[in-house]
């Protein structure tokens, strides 16, 4: 992965109305976090944020797709999740000046709004939308991390597996009961998300796919919904712990 690598100019406020966190916000606090945003545009396999770092800059991803990540010393790689369009990474720093604890790279080439800390601190009485959505994607990350601990430390490699497929996928759209997660990630990054090896997961895609919970074609899987939701059933006995 190269250090960061971009290409700058102002956001757009239709570009930030169009995603979900546009109907959050009035017409006035998007047409106030335009302002503040300078967008930005990154080639794949280019880091945006890297860990360590004391900057206090947060990113709305307005297309394309980050992976939030950490490599030990060994080249370990550990991923913690990753960033969809109308998603925001960076936020702890912006908000409390915290140093970077993950790398975050671009998957593939990307468009993000930068908000600075004096960007934010300037005009954040006139953004009270934003707010909330800042302290729910704090709430969330809390829940979501004490789930993922949890898992990590009881749940069976499906268990962990389906967890993180259902985190990634999103609705089809045109297909009725299915979830979609596209494109695919590598079984490598799959196994650095959950905590795994690249061959487990293989294995355990394979379990899944076989007991009819997901199906996978090409770079897209799909999540079978039962009961409103993705089905993580896997009817597989005697499944370790990696």
């Amino acid at each position: 992965v190269r250090e960061e690598a971009m290409t700058s100019s102002k956001v757009e406020p239709e570009e930030i109305a169009k995603l979900a966190i546009g109907g959050t916000l009035t017409l006035e606090e998007t047409a106030e976090l335009a302002q503040c945003l300078e967008r930005v545009e990154i080639p794949a396999n280019r880091r945006v944020v890297s860990s360590g770092r004391d900057d206090r800059e947060a990113y709305l991803l307005l297309s394309g797709q980050l992976k939030v990540c950490r490599t030990n010393d060994r080249g370990k790689e550990t991923i913690f999740g990753f960033v969809e369009p109308g998603e925001w990474t960076g936020e702890l720093a912006l908000i409390n000046g915290s140093r970077r604890t993950a790398d975050v790279v671009a998957l593939r080439p990307s468009v993000l709004g930068r908000l600075t800390h004096e960007a934010f601190a300037s005009r954040a009485s006139k953004m009270n939308g934003l707010l909330l959505v800042l302290l729910r994607l704090l709430g969330g990350r809390l829940t979501a991390a004490s789930d993922k601990i949890s898992l990590l430390a009881y749940g069976a490699v499906e268990e962990r597996l389906m967890h993180a497929l259902r985190t990634l996928a999103r609705p089809s759209g045109a297909l009725e009961r299915l979830l979609v997660v596209h494109p695919r990630p590598t079984h490598q990054d799959l196994a650095a998300l959950i905590g795994t090896s690249r061959e487990a997961v293989t294995r355990s895609l394979g379990v899944l796919e076989d007991a009819g919970t997901i199906l996978v074609e090409d770079d897209t899987i799909f999540l079978k919904l039962v009961n409103g939701r993705s089905d993580g059933g896997t009817g597989a006995e005697g499944s370790g712990r990696h």
